[in-house]
């Protein structure tokens, strides 16, 4: 509630100071978390960048991504964006709905694969926003599917998309599609280390 915000403020400044200080090292997943331990006191030689990791080898030997686009209607020639996490107001998912709306200007075969449960509130605000933009042919909504039942569905993409509002770090999900050779393009709230040094997508504001 409104006071627990104050309270982890008062936390962090007289405790968490104190912890960072006694550490050893500080390790980081992303720039910006090793930022947030510069700001709190860690020093430079405290702080360590640990990318955060995934077993690349797990996702070797996928079926290919063609039976699950004729499953789902969608045509080879069809350009298929991917978003794969809960359906909730802080993903951002409403910035994907409102981008495809204006790609599909240029590039009218574009569509939107959306994976993953509805947290409760937010499915039908969505439901709303695709009916707006006239975009209910071109927005697939799946629902959840796990482990086997989603690989298909990166394997099937040409792009993984990611725009959360608030600060995730790293994106397992962006680590999975780029382990699929799909490109991504996240936000500086999912920030992937190095993607763009290794030509592997963007990150944008």
């Amino acid at each position: 509630g409104g006071t627990r915000i104050p309270i982890k403020h008062l936390y962090d400044y007289f405790w968490g100071r104190s912890m960072l200080q006694g550490a050893r090292y500080l390790l980081g997943q992303t720039d910006h978390e090793l930022d947030l331990y510069r700001r709190f006191g860690g020093r430079a030689d405290q702080t360590e960048l640990l990318p955060l990791g995934i077993e690349a080898r797990q996702f070797q030997g996928q079926p290919a991504g063609r039976a699950f686009r004729e499953k789902y209607g969608i045509q080879a020639d069809e350009p298929l964006l991917l978003f794969v996490g809960r359906i909730n107001y802080l993903k951002g998912i409403d910035f994907l709905v409102e981008a495809l709306a204006k790609l599909r200007h240029s590039l009218p075969g574009t569509r939107l694969m959306i994976v993953g449960r509805d947290d409760g509130y937010y499915l039908a605000r969505l439901k709303k926003l695709i009916r707006e933009h006239h975009l209910q042919k071109a927005v697939i909504l799946t629902g959840p599917l796990y482990d086997d039942d989603v690989f298909p569905a990166y394997a099937a993409a040409d792009l993984f998309v990611f725009t959360p509002r608030h600060y995730e770090e790293t994106s397992l999900a962006c680590l999975t599609a780029l382990a699929f050779g799909v490109p991504v393009i996240t936000t500086e709230q999912a920030s992937i280390p190095s993607l763009e040094n290794y030509q592997a997508g963007f990150e944008i504001k």
